[in-house]
């Protein structure tokens, strides 16, 4: 079974700090788990539109985990936020470029380009469907998002906006494999004087995707 992200990017892969290696480098069933900060959007319809995505509340040093069961196309991510679980399909089409991949929520697949900033890889929605059909660019969810490491553990920022709604949700936090605790200097006070040390990138600023 070949690596799906290898296949994604390509040599590329090779460039990615560490920790983003590990994560993304086995074609074997595996759980990361660490800590999340999560803010959701404020309106009626952001608020109905993170309820139908199953996105989780709103909460600071949340626990969370992330399980991933890969097959022969692509792979499962199993995502739970102290409980509260949704789930994706990622998969790169047989026709893609390199540096393009698919990600499906139920009924909706969302294409997805990566873009390598230093140490930060970006997550860049460019197009959309549900069961097949295109969906208007114009209503595309959007927001930034990237994956980094910060010391020793993989870090991710997530935010996820629509056009004329604004902000449904921005998740950010950090993982490391079960099975591979934390440096002891990490495992006390870990919530927010952890968070703080990769506050350099603002909430909202640089959130979305995990």
């Amino acid at each position: 079974m070949t690596v799906l992200y290898r296949r994604i990017l390509g040599d590329v892969f090779d460039d990615l700090p560490p920790k983003l290696r590990a994560l993304h480098g086995s074609a074997k069933p595996r759980r990361w788990s660490g800590q999340a900060e999560v803010r959701r959007g404020t309106g009626r319809v952001a608020s109905v539109l993170g309820w139908i995505m199953r996105l989780p509340p709103p909460g600071d040093a949340v626990p969370v985990s992330v399980d991933f069961i890969p097959d022969n196309v692509g792979e499962v991510w199993m995502r739970d936020f102290g409980g509260k679980q949704f789930k994706s399909y990622q998969f790169m089409r047989s026709n893609s470029p390199l540096g393009v991949a698919q990600e499906r929520f139920g009924m909706i697949n969302v294409t997805v380009a990566f873009h390598s900033n230093g140490d930060r890889r970006a997550l860049v929605p460019v197009s959309w469907s549900m069961i097949g059909v295109p969906l208007p660019k114009a209503l595309l969810p959007t927001g930034e998002s990237f994956e980094t490491q910060v010391d020793d553990r993989f870090v991710f920022d997530v935010e996820i906006t629509m056009p004329w709604i604004g902000r449904i949700a921005a998740y950010r936090g950090w993982l490391l494999p079960e099975g591979g605790a934390p440096a002891d200097h990490l495992k006390t006070g870990l919530g927010k004087r952890r968070i703080r040390s990769f506050r350099q990138y603002p909430l909202g600023g640089g959130l979305m995707q995990a």
